[in-house]
C-alpha cells in the first residue's frame, strides 16, 4: 500500500503539469509534440532524455528514466490524453529498478490512463475513490463507486488491459 501512495504521490505532480486539451482528437504531429512538450515541463521527468513518436495514435518512447514510478508516470502522460490507444515504452531504459515488477507497474499506470480517459478518474489526485494496486498481474481495487453500472464498467476496462492476470475486486457501491 505505501508503493501505492508513493506512486499516486508522484502521478500527482505528472497531472498537475498536463495541458488542458479539446476532448476532440488533435492531430498524430500536433500529439508528439505536446507530449514532448509535456515532458518537457513535468518536475519529475523534465530532465530524462526522452523522445516520443507517435503512428496511428500509438505512442512510442524511447530514452532513459531512474526509476518504476518515472515509467509509470511518463505512461500516464502519454495515456491521459485523448485517441493515444496504446503506449509502447519497451524502448525505455529504467537505470535504477528497484523490487517493484516493470510489468505490475506498466499494468497500473495503463489502467488509470484507461480510466481517466473513460473519465471515470479525474486527472485531480484528491478526487479519487479508487484505489488500485497491482502485484504479480493480480490487480487490487478498494474503493467506492457510485453504481453498479460503474463499477462493471471498470472491471471491463481493466479486464482489458495486458498484463491483467485476475482482478480482486473490494469496491463498494456507495451513491452520495
Amino acid at each position: 500500500m505505501v508503493r501505492v501512495i508513493v506512486f499516486i504521490s508522484m502521478v500527482f505532480f505528472v497531472l498537475t503539469s498536463i495541458y488542458a486539451t479539446e476532448q476532440s482528437c488533435m492531430s498524430e504531429a500536433q500529439l508528439s509534440k505536446f507530449l514532448q512538450e509535456s515532458i518537457k515541463h513535468n518536475s519529475v521527468l523534465k530532465d530524462f532524455p526522452l523522445s516520443v513518436s507517435v503512428a496511428n495514435y500509438d505512442v512510442e518512447i524511447k530514452g532513459t528514466v531512474e526509476s518504476k514510478t518515472d515509467l509509470g508516470i511518463l505512461i500516464l502522460l502519454a495515456m491521459k490524453q485523448n485517441c493515444v490507444k496504446a503506449v509502447n515504452i519497451t524502448n525505455v531504459k529504467v537505470t535504477n529498478a528497484k523490487k517493484e515488477s516493470l510489468s505490475d507497474v506498466v499494468v497500473s499506470a495503463t489502467i488509470m490512463g484507461k480510466l481517466m480517459q473513460n473519465n471515470f478518474m479525474s486527472s485531480n489526485t484528491k478526487t479519487w475513490t479508487i484505489g488500485i494496486d497491482t502485484n504479480n498481474g493480480i490487480v487490487n481495487l478498494t474503493g467506492n463507486v457510485k453504481t453498479q453500472a460503474k463499477k462493471d464498467k471498470i472491471i471491463k476496462i481493466i479486464n482489458s488491459v495486458d498484463g491483467v492476470k485476475s482482478i480482486n475486486d473490494t469496491l463498494t457501491v456507495k451513491s452520495t
